[in-house]
């Protein structure tokens, strides 16, 4: 049997958010399905031109993992014409927070006015953040700093900066019993943020493959099934998958990383379905985002909300048992 390639792009060096992807490859169910999945992760130098929605646009992939500013990102820009369609959440529960050492003594949002944020670049984040601190009563007077992609976290950790974005499937994971950190969740704001990460196909991949799609949708959705009732398993596959980042945090983090998505109920939605979305929290963020004046064209003119169609941007429509 001849097998259909697929290019999934990682938004992150290999982690618990993807494990259903490595799941499926280590049991050969993309095989079995007749797809050739090759993973994709970040380069270390992480590039504007490498993110994951940018090597879908560019053609160097057919899917890619990514935050929803991705995905709006691509619709309001003005450069391009290839629009990612997001066809399933990750995650159903969003599990970001924003991160400080305890011993800096910040205990509210509100103390980050001028203190140094390890931005990632992202071209919402910094106002996600400030209006995180303005919602606990603050200025929303941050310091915006932009270390290596991969490197926000450590900058916090040595000292560097105050702050920055973390996983708390992850990060949080990965420094429980080492370092005191405390924790803001962006859920908890009154920031109605949208999903992340979420998986996005390139326009011509749903309009000209859309089978291959589905028949990779359900591969999918059946392994991520198996990770939220098995965590053991599905950590041992991610070590199996011989990456050496997760070669050396060793089999007992990613256990743990994974009993926090898989028994917190971040996989699958309240029927025990993976991949599904609500229109409704897409179009509560895409119209913060607006109100807020967040997106804009290169020559500074405002994004209208009427230029950005939830309906053409997200589409469930490839998932098992779409509805």
């Amino acid at each position: 049997m001849s097998l259909s390639t697929l290019r999934l792009a990682l938004d992150w060096t290999p982690n618990s958010n993807h494990a259903g992807f490595y799941l499926a490859l280590e049991k050969g169910w993309y095989k079995d399905a007749g797809i050739d999945l090759i993973i994709m992760p970040p380069s270390p130098d992480y590039s504007h031109d490498e993110t994951p929605a940018r090597r879908v646009v560019h053609g160097t992939a057919d899917l890619c993992v990514c935050p929803s500013e991705s995905l709006i990102s691509c619709w309001s820009s003005d450069s391009g014409k290839v629009k990612p369609i997001c066809i399933a959440a990750l995650l159903q529960n969003d599990t970001s927070a924003i991160a400080v050492p305890v011993s800096s003594g910040i205990t509210s949002m509100a103390q980050l006015d001028g203190k140094k944020y390890a931005s990632y670049g992202g071209r919402f984040e910094m106002k996600i953040i400030e209006q995180m601190i303005k919602d606990a009563g603050g200025e929303g007077t941050v310091i915006e700093v932009v270390p290596p992609k991969l490197q926000c976290f450590d900058s916090v950790l040595s000292g560097d900066c105050h702050a920055t974005w973390v996983f708390m499937g992850w990060e949080g994971v990965q420094v429980r019993n080492k370092v005191d950190l405390k924790y803001f969740p962006v859920t908890a704001s009154g920031v109605p943020y949208g999903y992340s990460p979420c998986l996005l196909a390139s326009p011509s991949l749903c309009a000209e493959k859309s089978e291959l799609l589905k028949t990779f949708l359900a591969v999918t959705a059946k392994a991520y099934q198996l990770a939220a009732a098995d965590p053991k398993a599905a950590a041992l596959a991610m070590l199996n998958s011989g990456h050496p980042t997760l070669q050396d945090l060793g089999l007992k983090f990613l256990e743990d990383a994974q009993e926090f998505l898989s028994h917190g109920g971040h996989y699958l939605d309240g029927n025990g379905r993976w991949g599904t979305m609500s229109v409704d929290k897409w179009e509560r963020f895409v119209n913060w985002l607006c109100e807020n004046e967040c997106l804009a064209y290169r020559d500074g003119s405002l994004v209208s909300r009427h230029a950005l169609s939830v309906g053409d941007m997200v589409s469930t429509s490839f998932l098992p048992d779409a509805i």
